[in-house]
């Protein structure tokens, strides 16, 4: 009898042990879930923040760009009427326009190639994200 309850003891404690394994693993992976539901729109808030950011530095760079565009346009349009003016000063004037567009796109250059380099930064970390959750998952 007692040889009896002890087999049906250790039969009841291995079949706890197992469905203790199981809901472990059941618990491990409903986690998993959620760390990967969660991590999605983490990369996409962070993909959000870098656009907004990009964009921001793109419309500044256009504010200037319209800014110097309408300062051409107002000495262009000084320059007809002070047609009195010398030749020399004027080619002058046209040379220091030139010359401000000349400097304006390495800056352009610039601000493209952060554009680009942000772009790369935010897909490395999501691909970085993605090698993490494929080796936790392994």
């Amino acid at each position: 009898m007692l040889e009896s309850l002890s087999c049906e003891r250790e039969a009841v404690k291995q079949q706890q042990k197992t469905q203790l394994e199981q809901l472990n693993r059941s618990h491990r992976k409903e986690v998993n879930d959620l760390k990967n539901k969660l991590a999605k729109p983490k990369v996409e808030l962070d993909e959000a923040r870098l656009s907004e950011k990009q964009l921001k530095q793109k419309l500044d760079h256009q504010k200037e760009v319209l800014a110097h565009k309408s300062e051409e346009l107002r000495l262009m349009t000084e320059q007809r009427m002070l047609n009195s003016m010398s030749s020399e000063v004027l080619a002058l004037q046209i040379e220091l326009n030139e010359m401000e567009d000349v400097k304006i796109a390495p800056q352009e250059e610039v601000n493209e190639l952060q554009y680009k380099q942000e772009q790369l930064e935010c897909f490395n970390a999501s691909l970085m994200y993605r090698i993490d959750r494929l080796q936790e998952e392994k």
